[in-house]
């Protein structure tokens, strides 16, 4: 699943093979805003239920 990205941080993101990662020379603002949402989206995945058939 495609976690939601905040339109403020889409600009300043790269997509890496490992998910995504933040421009060099991003302000402040933005690498707290970052920092945020990634433990938002690492919190999001350790509440998910994985199904195996």
């Amino acid at each position: 699943m495609m976690p939601f990205i905040p339109e403020e941080l889409a600009s300043y993101l790269i997509i890496v093979e490992g998910g995504y990662k933040l421009k060099e020379g991003a302000p402040d603002n933005v690498k707290k805003m970052f920092s945020a949402w990634v433990k938002e989206v690492k919190k999001l995945e350790s509440e998910q239920v994985i199904i195996k058939r």
